[in-house]
């Protein structure tokens, strides 16, 4: 098993970044963007074209609100990384980042989570999904496609985590409350719940490689990463970890995944981050470090060798997939 020395290859300061197992504060757009919100506004960087240390002035804002109450809560490009959807504690926005404009909104709600398909915007709330058309905007609001409802007994529940499936025939959530649920283009109601988590669940990322392939992890009461065939409704593997899981992501190019986690207050020293290699699920690298530091908020590098993931008011850099995976993780 390669051990590496654990330490990111570039870092850059967050000051103000909030340490919330249930925000998602950070992203990677396909132009090589970096968006990590802080307070009310969204920082942005082109992390192509600087090697050194940044200067004051490559790093611009996006001014969310002037709310101090309404901070952001989750950040997502689309496709073309044109448009970034910026959920907030009291509803959500979609900025044209060329136009330095909101193209549209809503004021209502929070949203924790978000997820694109294609002209479509999947804005996870209180117990509920909600599926905007952005396309022709009508005094400011998008057109609410459908709601998504949760069926189970809390329904008070929060949604951490909403993402689309690669063919983008499946939407997957998670939730507060250890609930899995899969919804079909078709239908308001899930056509699939799995139940065998046993405590809040954000983490979660579909398999590039397999069809239905569904990977879901568990916050500090679950520790475990688990499996789902979304295809049959079959649970699969479950591995236990030694605290929460924050966040999962698949390689682009090789059946390899890696968590992030943190949040184990009876160890000095725990568990930030694993790569895995997929079906065996051996752990390949593991990172430790003082129990103050979680890898809360990542998003994947367009090339797919890297993570950035939020600790500390701190953006971390990690190269977890490197195209010669020899050299084990730097």
């Amino acid at each position: 098993m390669n051990i590496p020395q654990g330490r990111p290859y570039r870092a850059l300061d967050a000051p103000g970044l909030r340490k919330d197992f249930e925000f998602s504060l950070v992203d990677w757009s396909v132009q090589d963007m970096i968006y990590v919100a802080l307070g009310t506004s969204v920082y942005y960087v082109n992390i192509a074209m600087y090697d050194g240390p940044y200067q004051k002035e490559e790093i611009k804002v996006i001014c969310a609100d002037t709310d101090p109450a309404n901070f952001v809560t989750s950040l997502k490009s689309n496709d073309s990384g044109e448009l970034l959807a910026v959920g907030m504690n009291k509803g959500w926005k979609i900025w044209d980042l060329q136009a330095q404009k909101v193209v549209c909104g809503r004021s209502f709600g929070t949203y924790r989570s978000l997820a694109w398909n294609e002209n479509v915007l999947a804005a996870g709330s209180q117990a509920r999904i909600f599926l905007w058309d952005i396309r022709e905007p009508q005094k400011g609001e998008p057109r609410k496609l459908k709601v998504l409802s949760n069926t189970h007994d809390n329904c008070d529940c929060k949604i951490l985590g909403v993402q689309w499936s690669p063919d983008t025939q499946q939407l997957a959530s998670t939730d507060d409350s250890a609930v899995v649920n899969i919804w079909d283009q078709r239908s308001t109601k899930p056509c699939l719940t799995f139940t065998e988590h046993v405590g809040r669940v954000k983490a979660l990322a579909w398999s590039p490689h397999h069809r239905g392939l569904l990977m879901t992890g568990g916050g500090s009461r679950d520790c475990t990463i688990r499996f789902w065939d979304t295809i049959t409704g079959v649970p699969m593997q479950r591995v236990r970890t030694s605290s929460q899981t924050c966040a999962v992501a698949w390689s682009k190019h090789s059946n390899e995944l890696v968590t992030t986690h943190g949040g184990n207050a009876k160890e000095a020293r725990h568990l930030i981050l694993l790569t895995w290699k997929y079906p065996e699920l051996k752990p390949q690298d593991i990172v430790n470090h003082p129990r103050d530091h979680r890898l809360l908020h990542v998003a994947m590098s367009p090339d797919g060798e890297s993570i950035v993931g939020g600790s500390n008011q701190t953006l971390e850099f990690w190269r977890v997939f490197p195209k010669d995976r020899k050299e084990g993780m730097v």
